[in-house]
C-alpha cells in the first residue's frame, strides 16, 4: 500500500479500519479487534477490493509476499477473520467464498479521509447501533414473551437459511465434489485436475451411506461467480469438497479441503506432493479422509485395479475429459485418447470400459456405423470385465450391447450384476428407469428418474427425461414443472416443444403459441403449430403446418404425424402413421437415430382419442 492510501479510513458494517495504525475498531465501543498482521493484511486487501472477486493467488501474493504457503493458510485466515467480525455461520455478511477461485468482500464500504473521520464512539452524523432498554424490559412478562418469540424467529430464519434438504444430510450426508482448479504454470492441465476430482467423486459415490452429487451438476459451477452457500442451496448438500492441482512435468501438488456448508467451516484439508505415477494413491487418501470426516465407509472392492503408468493415466484422463465435455469432435477425441491409454496400459479395466462407453454413444448417435461400433462395444466391455469383474460400468456396457443384439436374458444378467455392484450409479438407475418404462411401470420409472435428478439436479438431460416420463404418465402439471426447469438449465433444448403440447392439452393456447415460437425451426415447431392452430379453429394454418410436418417427419419420425392426426380426430390417418412408426426393426428402448421408444408411443396423451378403437389394442399387442 502506498502512503496516500494510508490517509483514508474504511468503514463497513459497524467497523472502522485504519490502514496507517493497522487497527480495526467497533463503532459500538471503540474497542480494537485482536488481529494478527497477516489477518489484518487479508482484511485490508479484501476491503480495498470490495465487491470484486479477489483471486486466491492474488490474495496469497498480497498477504504472504515472496513466501510459498499453502491454500490452507489462507482458508484458516479467512475463518479467523469471519469469527472476529462476528459473522453468522449461515450468513456471511462480510466475506463470501467463491469456490475454486477466491473471495469477495460483500459489505458496503465507505472511504473517508483521515481528517473528516470522527473517532469511534464520538461519531456525529453517523447512525449508531440502537441501544435497547434492556433493564426496563428485563423483569416484565412482556420481555419473556418477546424473548420466546425472538428465539422462534431466529430458529426459523436459521432453518430457512440452510440448504434445502439439510436435515436429511445428517441421516445421510450429501456432498458435492467441485472441479479442482488447475494452478499449473501454463494453466493447460484442466483435463488432469478435472480427472482427479472425478476419480475422488467416483470413489466417494461407492459409499452406501453418502449421497454424492453427479459430475454434471457439481462441475456446472466451474468458472462461475457463485459462493458455497449458493452451491449448497442449489445442490441440497451439507458438504462440499474443493481443491486445486498444480502440475509441473511429472510433479503434482494436490490441495483439497472439505467444507461444511451450513457454517462454511473447514472439516479437513491436506496437501499431497506426488510423482505422476503415485497420483492414484493420493486420490484414495483424499476419499478415505473425507469418508472418515463424514463418518461413512467406502465400499471395498474385491478386485484391485492394475496400476497405471503415467502416460496411460494421462491419456485416460484426457479421454474422460472429452467424453464428458461432448463438444464438436469430442467423442472422436475421447476414443482416440482411450485407445492410446489402452495401448500403453492394456490391463486397465476402466480404460476398456471407457472405450466401450464412447463406442456405444457414437453408435447410438449415428457417429459410427453399427457394424463397426457394436463389435467394439462388445470387445471392449468383455475385456474390461475380464480384467475387473466388479466394474459396474463394464457390465452396463455389455448389457447395452446384448439388449441391442436381442439377447434380453444376457442383457438382464449383466445389468443385474451392475445394479448389485453400484446401485446408486446414475447410469445404473437410468437403465432401471428405462426398463421400468418399457414394461409399463411408469410410476416406478418416474421414481427412479427422480433419484437420478436428486443426484444430478442441474443436468438438463436428466430433468428433461423426468419431464417426458411424467408427460407420458399423464401427469401434466408435474411434467410442465420439470420441463420448464430443463428449459431454464438449457434454453435451447427440445423441452419447449413438449411444454407446448402440454399447454395445448391444458387449453392454454396463448402460452402454447409462445412456447411453440421458442422451439427451433423443424419438426418440434411444426407439430406445435399444427396442434395449436387446430385447437383454435384455424384450419388453413393448421393444414399448412401439418403439410410441413409431413415433409419433415414422414420418413424420420412418423409418430409425430400419428399424434397430430389423433388430436384432430382423424383416426384412420393416425393408425396409418402408427403402423409406420412401430417398425419391427427399431430397437425397443434403445436411443438410436430415428427410433421411438415403444413405451413412449403407447403412453402419449395425444393419442387418447384412439383408445376406444379396436385397432388400438391390436396395435398395442403387435410391436414388441
Amino acid at each position: 500500500m502506498n502512503e496516500a492510501a494510508k490517509d483514508v479510513i474504511f468503514e463497513f458494517g459497524g467497523f472502522e479500519l485504519d490502514p496507517r495504525r493497522q487497527t480495526v475498531r467497533r463503532w459500538s465501543d471503540g474497542q480494537p479487534l485482536d488481529l494478527t498482521p497477516r489477518i489484518f493484511a487479508t482484511l485490508l486487501h479484501l476491503v480495498e477490493h470490495a465487491g470484486q472477486l479477489v483471486d486466491k493467488r492474488a490474495l496469497l501474493a498480497a498477504v504472504w509476499p515472496n513466501v510459498v504457503v499453502e491454500d490452507s493458510s489462507l482458508t484458516q485466515a479467512i475463518h479467523v477473520l469471519r469469527r472476529l467480525l462476528g459473522e453468522h455461520p449461515d450468513d456471511h455478511r462480510f466475506v463470501v467464498t467463491v469456490p475454486g477461485r477466491g473471495y469477495r468482500f460483500v459489505a458496503d464500504v465507505v472511504t473517508r479521509s483521515r481528517q473528516e473521520t470522527a473517532a469511534p464512539g464520538d461519531r456525529q452524523g453517523v447512525a449508531q447501533p440502537a441501544r435497547w432498554p434492556w433493564r426496563r424490559l428485563a423483569f416484565t412478562a412482556g420481555f419473556v414473551a418477546l424473548l420466546a418469540v425472538l428465539v422462534l424467529v431466529l430458529y426459523a430464519v436459521d432453518t430457512a437459511r440452510r440448504p434445502d434438504g439439510y436435515a436429511a444430510t445428517r441421516a445421510q450426508p450429501a456432498i458435492a465434489v467441485l472441479p479442482f482448479v488447475d494452478l499449473s504454470p501454463k494453466g493447460d492441465y484442466a483435463y488432469f485436475s478435472d480427472g482427479l476430482a472425478e476419480e475422488v467423486l467416483g470413489l466417494l459415490s461407492q459409499a452406501p451411506d453418502l449421497a454424492v452429487i453427479a459430475r454434471t451438476s457439481s462441475f456446472s459451477f466451474r468458472d462461475r461467480d457463485v459462493d458455497i452457500a449458493t452451491i449448497a442451496r442449489k445442490l441440497k448438500v451439507g458438504y462440499v469438497l474443493e481443491g486445486s492441482v498444480r502440475r509441473d512435468g511429472r510433479r503434482v501438488r494436490i490441495t483439497a479441503q472439505l467444507i461444511e456448508t451450513v457454517n462454511s467451516s473447514q472439516l479437513w484439508s491436506a496437501t499431497f506432493d506426488r510423482e505422476l505415477d503415485d497420483v492414484l494413491a493420493a486420490q484414495r487418501e483424499i476419499a478415505a479422509a473425507v469418508a472418515s470426516a463424514l463418518q461413512v465407509k467406502l465400499a471395498s472392492r474385491t478386485a484391485t485395479a492394475a496400476p497405471r503408468n503415467a502416460q496411460a493415466y494421462d491419456d485416460f484422463l484426457r479421454g474422460r475429459f472429452f467424453y464428458a465435455r461432448r463438444g464438436p469432435g469430442d467423442l472422436e477425441r475421447a476414443l482416440h485418447y482411450y485407445g492410446r491409454a489402452a495401448a500403453n496400459e492394456p490391463e486397465d479395466a476402466q480404460t476398456w470400459a471407457g472405450v466401450a462407453g464412447v463406442s456405444w454413444v457414437m453408435t447410438a448417435e449415428g457417429l459410427m456405423p453399427r457394424e463397426t461400433g457394436l463389435p467394439r462395444v462388445l470387445e471392449a466391455a468383455q475385456r474390461a470385465i475380464a480384467l475387473d469383474p466388479n466394474l459396474a460400468e463394464a457390465h452396463v456396457r455389455l448389457a447395452n450391447y446384448y439388449y441391442l443384439a436381442g439377447d434380453d436374458h444376457l442383457a438382464d444378467e449383466h445389468f443385474a450384476r451392475a445394479a448389485m455392484l453400484h446401485p446408486s450409479d446414475p447410469l445404473v438407475l437410468g437403465i432401471q428407469a428405462g426398463i421400468a418404462a418399457k414394461e409399463g411401470r411408469l410410476d416406478q420409472a418416474i421414481e427412479l428418474q427422480r433419484q437420478i435428478a436428486s443426484a444430478d439436479p442441474l443436468s438438463a438431460v436428466v430433468v428433461n427425461n423426468l419431464g417426458h416420463m411424467l408427460f407420458a404418465a399423464g401427469r401434466l402439471d408435474a411434467a410442465r414443472v420439470e420441463l420448464l426447469k430443463a428449459l431454464e438449465l438449457s434454453p435451447g433444448s427440445a423441452a419447449a416443444g413438449t411444454v407446448a403440447q402440454i399447454l395445448v392439452l391444458q387449453r392454454e393456447f396463448d402460452a402454447a403459441i409462445e412456447f411453440t415460437d421458442r422451439s427451433a425451426q423443424g419438426p418440434d415447431r411444426e407439430q406445435g403449430l399444427a396442434l395449436v392452430h387446430h385447437a383454435l379453429g384455424r384450419t388453413a394454418e393448421a393444414d399448412a403446418a401439418l403439410a410441413k410436418l409431413i415433409s419433415l417427419s414422414a420418413t424420420e419420425d412418423p409418430f409425430r404425424l400419428a399424434e397430430v392426426y389423433a388430436y384432430r380426430g382423424e383416426v384412420d390417418e393416425s393408425f396409418e402413421w402408427l403402423a409406420l412408426a412401430a417398425r419391427p426393426s427399431d430397437p425397443d428402448g434403445m436411443l438410436l437415430p430415428a427410433a421411438r421408444n415403444m413405451w413412449e408411443m403407447r403412453a402419449s396423451p395425444l393419442l387418447e382419442s384412439l383408445h376406444s378403437d379396436p385397432r388400438w389394442a391390436a396395435w398395442i399387442a403387435g410391436p414388441t
